[in-house]
């Protein structure tokens, strides 16, 4: 596996994921990762319209970043997706292809607890077997990945933080948002942020403000000065 997703693309400001892979190794999660980053994302493009979006998106003013998943939804037109990988890298645009896999067994048991037909499942014919054909099906694809990702091991969580560590940050993108909200004296915060400062104006030289933080264990604060110093 590489060290990181970084197509062999021209650089350029343009950058493209297609995520593609076995039905049930988490593309979705994935594809919401990128969106969370300000890329846009769309849900089971069409092979057909790929190359009219690539050039849109060379030429779209908003749009610098996106993220498309394509896969075995998309039929018998799936058998043209490696031609247009390949004339996709020829343009002036970063391209990034993401496949996502996992253990037959992980598979399985993925679909039991969701209760969904397998893409490839026909009436009588089981998940295995439905398994078994997108693997052969998606083979050529696989090969042509910048990065395969076996999800087997991974809670959704873990999944998001190894995409954003392996693309998102390998490729220079932002990889974190900070909200600020203010409100008035003694009100509580509504919000459950991972991390809250508690601060005030001091009146003069030596007067004492309150700061908390929630990491701290609940019911211990520390004074701060507004020289800096804490007690």
């Amino acid at each position: 596996m590489p060290a990181s997703a970084s197509s062999s693309a021209p650089s350029s400001a343009r950058h493209l994921v297609i995520i593609t892979g076995l039905s049930g190794s988490g593309k979705g999660s994935v594809l919401k990762t990128f969106e969370d980053q300000g890329y846009y994302a769309i849900d089971n493009l069409p092979v057909s319209l790929l190359s009219t979006f690539s050039q849109l998106l060379l030429q779209s003013a908003e749009i610098e970043r996106a993220a498309l998943v394509i896969d075995v939804r998309e039929g018998s037109g799936l058998t043209r997706l490696p031609t247009l990988l390949g004339q996709l890298r020829q343009k002036s645009l970063r391209v990034t292809v993401l496949f996502l896999e996992a253990t037959e067994a992980s598979l399985v048991r993925r679909f039991s607890e969701t209760r969904r037909p397998h893409p490839l499942g026909v009436a009588g014919v089981g998940v295995r077997a439905g398994i078994q054909a997108e693997m052969k099906t998606l083979a050529r694809i696989r090969r042509q990945a910048d990065l395969v990702v076996d999800t087997s091991q991974f809670t959704v969580h873990e999944l998001r933080e190894y995409i954003t560590a392996k693309v998102i940050r390998a490729e220079g993108e932002r990889a974190i948002r900070i909200a600020l909200v203010s409100s008035g004296k003694n009100s509580e915060c509504s919000a459950q942020p991972q991390g809250l400062a508690r601060c005030g104006f001091v009146n003069g030289a030596g007067s004492w403000g309150w700061a908390e933080s929630a990491h701290r264990r609940p019911g211990r604060r520390r004074r701060a000065r507004h020289d800096g110093s804490q007690s």
